[in-house]
């Protein structure tokens, strides 16, 4: 049987991997993710601290912390810029 990954774990997947490097948003186009910024949203609301910057009419996105088994008891993990 095929194991089949939801929009969101896709996304999360090439977050985590290029972790701690910000993603360019063309990447995540690249995935055929529908309504990626809603995506976005929902891994924030499962925890996941995602950044996104913009520059002009450029965007790019990282995780820089991934929900805690333990609550909110660990301070953010910050990335070097």
């Amino acid at each position: 049987m095929k194991s089949r990954y939801t929009q969101g774990q896709i996304l999360l997947r090439l977050l985590e991997e290029r972790a701690p490097g910000w993603v360019p948003l063309p990447d995540i186009l690249r995935l055929g993710i529908a309504q990626y910024s809603a995506r976005l949203h929902e891994l924030r609301r499962l925890g996941h601290v995602i950044e996104n910057r913009r520059e002009g009419e450029r965007s790019w996105f990282r995780i820089v912390r991934r929900p805690s088994l333990f609550g909110d008891l660990t301070p953010p993990r910050r990335y070097p810029e």
